[in-house]
């Protein structure tokens, strides 16, 4: 937005266009209170995993990470659930 905003006025035609690229401004500005909240989970996660580094090193933020492990998660699921498991074994014609 700046560099068209400075073009614009290098070319002057930023006198006759200044309410659009004014509305433009307010219509692509960002909301952070709006931004934070709809980032909050990864924004907690990065966090967490900064401030447990910072504490107990890379064994803590593994250990976090693996607490947060969407992945891991589901493979333990597996694991626990005989069903699941065996048809992971069953090979796919």
């Amino acid at each position: 937005m700046d560099s068209l905003k400075e073009v614009a006025i290098k070319e002057k035609y930023y006198d006759n266009a200044k309410a659009e690229f004014d509305a433009l401004q307010v219509k692509i500005a960002h909301d952070k209170k709006q931004d934070i909240q709809k980032h909050k989970d990864e924004l907690m996660h990065m966090l967490e995993s900064e401030i447990v580094s910072r504490y107990y090193y890379t064994r803590g933020r593994v250990a976090q990470g693996i607490k947060n492990d969407k992945g891991l998660m589901k493979a333990l699921n597996t694991i626990e659930s005989p069903d699941q498991y065996q048809a992971l074994l069953v090979p796919k014609k």
